[in-house]
């Protein structure tokens, strides 16, 4: 097993990226050498600082390499730093002229106004009002992620992961885990249940959460659908549901009718036992 190691530095060149961004070959500045570094670096751009976990690896073509398999951004702090970043084009609508403008203007808190108040960049001459915000909300997308990252990083949830989740979710992905962290055992997104159930218990959600006992509901009958059947009893639903959840049985009833209301459970009779039907499966 190789010897794990973390690696900070800033992305100097970025000699690959994969269309879908998992994969990412860059050359990163140490403050002492230039390192090749392979592997998800979670959308980070030339000028951005990040620190890595993973090891070292010698490929016989290419010969040593840092592996990432964990990737954390920092936002670039200096006017150095944020000169490379913004001149590198990862945010649409700055080139290298505008982001000389734009840090002659504002120094190290030009990323700080982009972010916060980006009716600022207009008072540098070819910058609309219009052209600002857009390069506001283009910024904000892009580190909507890293905060993502950040934040889902202390329950142990991957930057892979969490681009995942971001993609998904879209630029207010890390509200909508906030409000409801059940978002991550969506069949897109592929947590277990248990998984998300310990997510939400650090966050302080309690067993009595209506996201939870809806969840854990759908859980039962996706669970059923893996052991090969359409639908599920009612009763039975409930059932389970109750000992999963460790809930009551109105509880759980009250939450099941609420999703039959809102389509995300359908209930149908077949003769005269009701069952409970994911609704992919009866609308196919």
């Amino acid at each position: 097993m190789k010897e794990q190691t973390t690696l900070t530095g800033s992305i100097e060149k970025i000699t690959y990226k994969s269309p879908s961004g998992d994969f990412t070959v860059a050359e990163l500045n140490d403050g002492d050498s230039l390192i090749t570094v392979v592997g998800s670096l979670c959308g980070a751009g030339i000028g951005e600082t990040v620190r890595l976990g993973g090891y070292y690896d010698d490929h016989p073509t290419f010969g040593v390499q840092f592996r990432a398999e964990t990737c954390e951004r920092c936002m670039p702090s200096t006017a150095a730093s944020i000169l490379k970043y913004l001149s590198s084009g990862g945010i649409k609508g700055i080139g290298p002229a505008t982001a000389m403008r734009i840090v002659s203007r504002f120094g190290d808190e030009a990323l700080s106004i982009i972010e916060k108040s980006p009716e600022r960049l207009a008072e540098i001459k070819g910058i609309s009002t219009a052209k600002a915000i857009a390069i506001s909300e283009e910024f904000l997308k892009q580190f909507g992620v890293r905060d993502l990252m950040v934040y889902l990083s202390q329950f142990e949830v991957s930057p892979d992961e969490s681009l995942r989740i971001y993609k998904l979710l879209g630029a207010s992905a890390l509200e909508k885990i906030k409000l409801n962290p059940y978002y991550t055992c969506s069949d897109e997104i592929g947590f277990s249940f248990e998984r998300a159930d310990q997510i939400a218990s650090s966050m302080g959600y309690g067993a009595d959460f209506d996201f939870r006992i809806m969840c854990g509901t759908e859980y039962v009958l996706r669970h059923n659908v893996q052991n090969g059947h359409t639908c599920i009893p009612y009763d039975k639903a409930i059932s389970v549901a109750c000992e999963l959840l460790g809930a009551t049985e109105q509880r759980v009833c009250e939450s099941c009718e609420k999703m039959i209301e809102q389509q995300r459970l359908i209930s149908d009779n077949i003769g005269d036992k009701r069952f409970l039907f994911l609704p992919f499966l009866l609308w196919q």
